[in-house]
Formats: structure tokens, C-alpha cells, sequence
């Protein structure tokens, strides 16, 4: 199963553009245990084949 996410136009608060790349590093991020986030095991199980 495979998702596709469409990026409207975005900036952060510094002007500077949001990107696809970005975007998929966040979520990544998140997913990994060393960020300490309290959802990331919840999170990999269902990422397994990133």
C-alpha cells in the first residue's frame, strides 16, 4: 500500500519554501526511537517497509 500526498504551496515562517523532501524526513523523524516520541513504536509498525 503506498499513500500520495499533494503539497500545496508553503513556506515557514521564515520565507523560506516547504519541500516534499522535508516533509518526508519529519515523518521519518518521528518514527524513530531516539526522538523519544511516545507514539514512535505505534508509528514503525505500520512504516515497516520505508
Amino acid at each position: 500500500m503506498s499513500y500520495v500526498f499533494r503539497l500545496r504551496e508553503a513556506a515557514w515562517s521564515d520565507g523560506s519554501r516547504i519541500t516534499a523532501d522535508q516533509i518526508v524526513a519529519m515523518l521519518k523523524r518521528q518514527i524513530v526511537p531516539a526522538s523519544r516520541n511516545p507514539l514512535a513504536p505505534f508509528s514503525a509498525r505500520s512504516t515497516r517497509s520505508w
